[in-house]
């Protein structure tokens, strides 16, 4: 296990290298200046450029990047008054981390429960109400939602905030935005899961030994379905957890989805470097969590992968 947790680590510290390399080099080729101010005359224009050594060569520049990385040193925003990005990143995540762990424990016990139901009573009506659920649920995109809960729930009827965050009722609207495609998904994927394993012969054993079926669902049906989930909430917790960038635009949270936006449009980039170099980790953190706890479940799978 060791050897494999190993190599994992291995693999996700050369993934994390080859992002900030393009990431950093296809900022650098993008038109625009982050010094684009009409005030600005274009003495100080090039002592700005001097300040933050862009006339440097581009090898120059981005093995100083690489080096300040490796110490933990993401550079300073270039229009936020020279505050760290660290520093800016670590007062937005956890108002980001917030709204989507909401939206993933919420929409994965409602998407599990609802993918069960439909699929405890597969062809009836119920089984077709919960699949049509789940179909708008992945189709509909997130900034339809948004703006139709803010209508009829904040405007309407008056029942939360409209937008920003000061509160935890400021956070429901927004979460429940991102938890309807946690739902829809979860419930798609556990109804699927559940079908291939009641017709499992071990199931049909538990039902001809006289177990309820509650019980036979419980203990045998629920358990197996439940391991494939795995693969999809790992890395839709780890989407949702740093941030998505409409939802937070929509509703005005001062999160990381909403920053990004905003450094885009001035060409801040330190700033977008930062923010997608932290989305990198958590990704490839999620997808190192992921691999790991495959090997936990099954062995076979390490076992398979340490051969390759």
């Amino acid at each position: 296990m060791l050897r494999y947790t190993l190599r994992r680590l291995a693999n996700a510290a050369v993934i994390l290298f080859i992002i900030i390399t393009v990431t950093w080099f296809l900022l650098k080729f993008l038109p625009g200046t982050p010094f684009n101010d009409p005030k600005l005359t274009a003495q100080a224009k090039a002592a700005l450029e001097e300040k933050y050594g862009l006339n440097d060569p581009l090898v120059v520049q981005y093995l100083r990047y690489l080096g300040n990385v490796l110490q933990g040193d993401l550079g300073t925003s270039f229009q936020l008054n020279q505050q760290p990005i660290t520093e800016i990143i670590m007062n937005r995540l956890p108002v980001s981390a917030f709204v989507g762990l909401q939206a993933v424990l919420v929409g994965t016990v409602l998407g599990i429960l609802l993918g069960g139901f439909s699929a405890a009573r597969q062809n009836s009506i119920g089984d077709r109400v919960s699949t049509l659920v789940s179909v708008l649920g992945i189709s509909v995109p997130t900034f339809v939602f948004a703006p139709l809960l803010q209508y009829y729930f904040a405007y309407q009827w008056d029942l939360l905030p409209i937008a920003f965050f000061e509160s935890w009722e400021h956070s429901v609207l927004p979460s429940a935005a991102l938890g309807i495609l946690v739902l829809a998904t979860v419930a798609a994927y556990t109804r699927t899961e559940m079908l291939e394993v009641l017709g499992q012969d071990y199931v049909l054993l538990a039902k001809a030994k006289g177990l309820s079926g509650v019980l036979v669902v419980a203990k045998h049906v629920l358990r197996n379905s439940l391991l494939p989930l795995i693969t999809v909430i790992v890395p839709l917790a780890a989407a949702l957890l740093t941030g998505t960038l409409v939802v937070e635009k929509v509703f005005a949270i001062p999160g990381i989805g909403e920053q990004f936006i905003a450094s885009i449009l001035v060409n801040d980039y330190p700033m977008i470097l930062g923010v997608t170099i932290m989305f990198s980790i958590f990704f490839v953190l999620a997808y190192l969590v992921q691999d790991l706890l495959y090997g936990l479940v099954d062995p076979r799978i390490r076992l398979a992968r340490g051969k390759e």
